[in-house]
């Protein structure tokens, strides 16, 4: 089973929309501090819920207390 897949059975479906802007917004901010300005490679949004899709669903649980 994908990792996207457990996050998406791990949330909620009536959370799952606000789960999604919630990774969107730290893809966003994980983009302005490895973006290309400076010289760094950024992921993609699809690469980046993939890479770290276990600390997101952390700092999502974290945040919904």
């Amino acid at each position: 089973m994908s990792k996207i897949k457990d996050t998406v059975d791990f949330i909620h479906s009536s959370d799952l929309d606000e789960f999604e802007q919630f990774c969107r917004r730290m893809w966003l901010d994980y983009c302005d501090e490895h973006g290309s300005v400076f010289g760094g490679i950024s992921l993609s949004y699809e690469e980046y819920t993939r890479e770290y899709s276990d600390y997101l669903m952390e700092r999502y649980g974290t945040g919904k207390k």
